[in-house]
């Protein structure tokens, strides 16, 4: 796991304006991430 990368993100994420917020939550929710478990990440559960 990239624990850098995912702080960045986690640092950045809230500085978006909501319209950009909008377009990379519309984003997340189109990407095909492999799961090891049958549970959604929580962040793709978003509405």
């Amino acid at each position: 796991m990239n624990t850098k990368l995912v702080d960045s993100l986690f640092e950045i994420i809230p500085s978006l304006e909501p319209t950009e917020f909008t377009l990379l939550h519309e984003k997340i929710k189109t990407l095909n991430i492999s799961k090891s478990s049958h549970e959604t990440p929580e962040i793709l559960t978003y509405d």
